[in-house]
């Protein structure tokens, strides 16, 4: 009887051990106005996003790596609409990638902002209800981080020459009001960016 107590407590005490060293990693927490917890952050860049339904219960729990940008980013970017209304999408694969992780942008959001839609292990993935998504972004991942996002693509869309224009034109010192020249999505037009939309309009990259 004595030994299995010391054995209960044996596991107790490691669960808490282990529980207590994994909040050491964490090292900020965020709560919403009905002090939920909704973001966690760890040291290695890591965040656990949770989400509630209006019942108050979590609906949604999404982990994000960090940002590596020595990770390629995904190309070939294909967006397919099929005849049920559905969206087919895939990409080139990258070699060291283990997870991909796609990213919308919803019509009717405020700015350009990409919210996490899947994480897949493969290279293509079917969108069942579309909505109002626009646009879609990918990240390759692999144990050390994500890749920046890939350039934004939507069923049926392409680069065109007015994006190099805009690109150009951001270059040049010109005010524009668009972002969808912005590749890496960093918040930055740089000439990585031109020489890329030259690219795509040439024929030269998918």
């Amino acid at each position: 009887m004595l030994a299995s107590h010391k054995k209960t407590m044996t596991l107790v005490v490691c669960s808490v051990s282990m529980f207590l060293s994994s909040l050491a990693y964490a090292i900020t927490h965020t709560y919403d106005s009905l002090n939920r917890l909704t973001n966690v952050r760890y040291e290695n860049g890591q965040v656990i996003e949770y989400k509630y339904d209006s019942g108050g219960n979590i609906s949604t729990i999404r982990s994000m790596l960090p940002t590596n940008s020595a990770i390629p980013s995904p190309t070939s970017l294909k967006a397919e609409l099929n005849a049920d209304n559905t969206i087919l999408l895939s990409w080139g694969s990258v070699s060291t990638a283990s997870i991909y992780e796609i990213y919308s942008w919803v019509q009717g959001t405020s700015g350009d902002v990409y919210d996490q839609l899947a994480v897949v292990s493969g290279n293509s993935y079917q969108v069942m209800t579309p909505g109002n998504i626009k646009s879609f972004k990918i990240k390759a991942c692999d144990s050390t981080g994500c890749s920046l996002y890939s350039a934004g693509f939507s069923a049926g869309s392409s680069v065109s020459l007015a994006d190099v224009i805009t690109v150009l034109r951001i270059l040049a010192g010109i005010s524009t009001t668009s972002s969808v020249s912005d590749v890496s999505s960093d918040g930055k037009i740089g000439l990585q960016e031109a020489i890329y939309m030259l690219q795509v309009v040439a024929g030269l990259r998918n």
